[in-house]
């Protein structure tokens, strides 16, 4: 009797159909900068503005440029002295939302000091961050000019050093910075110069509400 072994039995070879096989894609947005937008605020633009106007009008004294983020308004050193631009023009961009404004309101800094025996000057400068209320947040965002702006600017400056520093009267005027060809309504206006009083004392008082409420809890 012949014994029926079912792993001896052959399956027919079966041929499936190829199936496609399917890429997935994924193509992030263009991020291309537009035109329109303004030129970001950088140190090199700035250093590259002043230097060649500096040297123009004072050769014979070698001056630097210094972004101080930390500069503060009336806190002068010995010697020095102090411009303050409050109708600057710039262009916020909000890195939370991505929501952007523009402002004919910023405000920049600068302090200004001459070492008459060494024919060496210094500015410091700090240009003063806006808040964006579009998203509610409390990220203090940067502004962005076009260079025409910055010109105009460093030139405002220079005016100002040269009566300061040098003693200089009527040599130039104070110019405005051109306004944008399409100006928007300024959305964000709080400028973080004006609000540093008003987060002191919102600190301070929200300090006292939870002092009050442990002292409360504790007694209790």
């Amino acid at each position: 009797m012949r014994i029926f072994r079912p792993w001896r039995l052959r399956c027919p070879t079966l041929h499936l159909p190829s199936l496609p096989v399917f890429s997935l894609k994924w193509s992030l947005p263009s991020l291309a900068p537009d035109e329109t937008m303004c030129k970001s605020v950088t140190t090199g633009e700035w250093k590259k503005i002043f230097y060649e106007k500096m040297e123009e009008a004072k050769p014979a004294d070698s001056w630097d440029l210094i972004i101080d983020p930390n500069l503060k308004h009336n806190v002068l050193a010995p010697g020095w002295k102090q411009y303050l631009e409050l109708h600057a023009s710039g262009r916020f961009h909000c890195s939370w939302c991505w929501h952007t404004w523009q402002s004919p309101h910023v405000v920049i800094l600068f302090h200004m000091h001459l070492d008459r025996a060494q024919r060496a000057g210094s500015v410091r400068m700090r240009v003063f961050k806006q808040l964006c209320y579009e998203c509610g947040t409390a990220r203090l965002d940067e502004s962005s000019m076009l260079e025409e702006n910055i010109e105009c600017l460093v030139d405002n400056l220079i005016t100002s050093l040269r009566e300061q520093c040098y003693g200089e009267r009527g040599g130039q005027t104070f110019s405005r910075a051109p306004s944008p060809t399409k100006p928007q309504a300024e959305e964000g206006s709080g400028c973080n110069f004006f609000s540093i009083p008003w987060c002191l004392f919102w600190a301070t008082v929200l300090l006292l509400i939870i002092y009050l409420q442990f002292s409360f809890r504790s007694s209790v």
